[in-house]
């Protein structure tokens, strides 16, 4: 593909010859740009559905991760209860026995 010159043709004598050759490496980086865009674009969903992929894993290990946490936490929580109920239990008895024993003969 032909370097496409930014300056008129006119002043190229005036021109050092470094310049032009800059110019053509210029353009020369932008040959096949559409269709390096379109690789990119390409190879960037691949990258971002991979990268979904992983997260959508991830996010599946977390979410059961989470579920066995709550349920552990609300196991103890349901124990820790139940004991409190059964040493409130063992307490009132007590306390009504002692009641029933009381001499009331005042």
């Amino acid at each position: 593909m032909e370097a496409c010159y930014i300056i008129h043709h006119e002043f190229s004598e005036t021109i050092p010859w470094h310049f032009w050759s800059f110019v053509k490496s210029d353009n020369a980086r932008f040959e096949g740009f559409p269709l390096r865009a379109e690789e990119n674009m390409v190879a960037a969903d691949k990258a971002f559905d991979f990268c979904s992929e992983v997260a959508r894993k991830e996010l599946v290990h977390y979410r059961r991760q989470k579920t066995f946490a709550f349920q552990e936490v609300l196991t103890r929580y349901a124990e820790a209860k139940v004991k409190t109920a059964t040493d409130t239990y063992a307490l009132l008895s007590k306390a009504l026995t002692n009641i029933k024993q009381l001499d009331l003969n005042v």
